[in-house]
């Protein structure tokens, strides 16, 4: 794959985050069941890129699906046939080389990118976030204790998932029985 200096006008929005709720009402679309991300022009934001092969008369505009788990072969295996986008998974269990030949086996037509190819800390970040989150559900901190800690720690990322996390009439948490490492 090439780089293209066209590739550096887009940017990355999330459809179903409050912040694209608030920034880019046009693509805020939560319920996109193909989509997490799509690139969107930076100086004309109504303008998504698209992909390779399509024309300005007709198009496939970009998008990318976003999945971590610590089990890929039970959450992503299953409904990857059901993916048009390319999935970008990060295997919190360090699971992804069985993930990745188990699609290239079964499901060759699917499209699973490793999370090193678009950034190597990411995952980790998300590690961490998920730790924090089986403490919580173990019982073994409180929502409380970790607010606290991301402001004495001046993590900025958590903060603001806290403050942009959207509660609706909808909204719903499901807790498994058990969280096992």
């Amino acid at each position: 794959m090439r780089p293209h200096k066209k590739l550096d006008d887009y940017i990355a929005v999330a459809t179903g985050s409050a912040r694209t709720k608030s920034l880019f009402k046009q693509h805020y679309n939560p319920s996109d069941t193909q989509r997490d991300i799509v690139w969107v022009e930076k100086d004309n934001t109504e303008n998504q890129l698209f992909c390779i092969g399509s024309s300005s008369v007709s198009g496939k505009p970009a998008g990318l699906q976003v999945k971590a788990s610590h089990d890929g072969v039970s959450y992503v295996l299953p409904t990857i046939q059901d993916y048009h986008y390319p999935i970008l998974y990060f295997d919190l269990s360090g699971d992804w080389g069985v993930v990745n030949k188990a699609v290239m086996t079964g499901h060759p037509g699917s499209s699973l990118i490793h999370p090193d190819e678009i950034q190597h800390e990411i995952k980790h970040i998300l590690k961490g976030y998920f730790d924090i989150i089986v403490s919580l559900f173990r019982g073994e901190t409180t929502i409380e204790r970790i607010i606290q800690d991301a402001r004495y720690t001046g993590d900025s990322v958590l903060g603001s998932g806290v403050d942009a996390s959207e509660v609706t009439s909808q909204s719903k948490i499901i807790l498994p029985p058990y969280i096992s490492r």
